[in-house]
């Protein structure tokens, strides 16, 4: 018979042998490869891929030490924008950029940063969308199937003209305005001009043959259209953005990702949102500065002229209200939260770079 001296022997042996196993099979299982498919509707040399997404797929590395790969589908080649949000919720995708100005009955609240004049540009709506989502609960609700990271947009949308000079609203009677959204047409229809809807290849086309006086783009987007080709008079109202969001599926934040992993993201977030609206932004500002440099005349609608635009923008304020009334919100109370929002981070302070980015061009030339 085994004595009990041999039996405790025998269970400390075992002890031990569990433990040694232990200490090289948990992490090897913690250090398993978290794999996320993400899909912007950027290409590849876009300063929103090289100098935001690229470092941002670099920075996660970094911080989950190689335990996040993320394989990254630019230019829509994974799924089309308009299919971001529902390819979310179904786990065709894990991350993905989300046109929220095209998906309003998703999203009525979060449109509003969309709204003419009340967006100054990138680096302002990333800020008015942080405070819209701390300051106003059925904003965040509307985010419910997904977890949403940040809202942004576009870079802001202001007219570049082939001959015709417009330095107040006034001046645009008459004349024929092409544009490549349909948000931004409803836009040029509330003002003394004809709207034409144009796919972003033909905008440079009508210019050419003199089938549009001009056109109401995105800063940045002038040049990569070659818009800069044809157009020589520019005026600068910031009339509106189109609103923007960065989302991962709930499949993927609650299932995939480890309590630490999702801490990463989450403290990311903040620091992500501001360069990739600083990005955004500078490219914009740097393609505007050599336009000037080239001797073209610019315009800026004055306070008085912007006051006159904003009546004039009054269905489009009053149809977002009357969709919120809908939903069975306060409409008005929520306009008037959103522009009291707007005004007081039209000044804010944009915060410091972070050191992460110095690593990129932040949109500069």
């Amino acid at each position: 018979m085994i004595k009990n001296n041999q039996l405790r022997s025998i269970g400390c042996s075992v002890a031990v042998i569990f433990l040694a196993l232990s200490l090289v099979i948990i992490p090897s299982a913690r250090a398993k490869t978290i794999k996320l498919k993400a899909s912007t509707i950027f290409p590849m040399k876009h300063r929103l891929v090289t100098d935001g997404f690229n470092l941002y797929d670099k920075e996660i590395q970094k911080r989950t030490k190689g335990q996040v790969n993320i394989t990254w589908y630019h230019a829509s080649t994974l799924v089309k924008a308009g299919q971001a949000y529902d390819a979310l919720k179904s786990g065709v995708v894990d991350m993905a950029l989300v046109p929220v100005a095209a998906l309003p009955h998703y999203f009525p609240v979060s449109t509003g940063v969309g709204l003419p004049f009340m967006s100054q540009g990138p680096r302002h709506s990333v800020i008015m969308g942080r405070e819209l989502l701390k300051q106003v609960p059925e904003a965040q609700k509307e985010w419910s199937d997904v977890k949403l990271l940040f809202l942004c947009s576009s870079d802001v949308n202001n007219l570049a003209m082939r001959e015709k000079e417009v330095k107040t609203l006034a001046d645009l009677k008459g004349l024929r305005i092409g544009v490549a959204w349909g948000t931004t047409l409803k836009v040029l229809k509330c003002l003394p001009c004809s709207g034409v809807l144009l796919g972003a290849e033909d905008m440079y086309m009508s210019l050419q043959r003199k089938m549009a006086d001009g056109v109401m783009i995105p800063n940045a987007a002038i040049r990569t259209w070659k818009i800069t080709d044809l157009t020589s008079y520019h005026t600068i109202g910031n009339f509106d953005v189109m609103p923007t969001a960065w989302v991962m599926s709930k499949r993927a934040y609650e299932k995939k990702l480890t309590p630490e992993m999702r801490h990463i993201f989450d403290t990311l977030n903040a620091s992500f949102a501001r360069l990739f609206g600083l990005t955004s932004f500078n490219e914009g500002q740097w393609v505007m500065e050599a336009l000037k440099q080239r001797g073209d005349v610019f315009h800026y609608l004055s306070p008085e002229e912007i006051t006159k635009g904003k009546g004039m923008m009054k269905p489009l304020y009053d149809a977002w209200i009357a969709a919120l009334d809908k939903k069975g919100y306060d409409g008005q109370a929520m306009f008037d939260k959103l522009q009291a929002i707007s005004d007081q981070t039209r000044k804010a302070p944009y915060g410091q770079i972070d050191e992460w980015w110095k690593q990129g061009g932040m949109g500069r030339k």
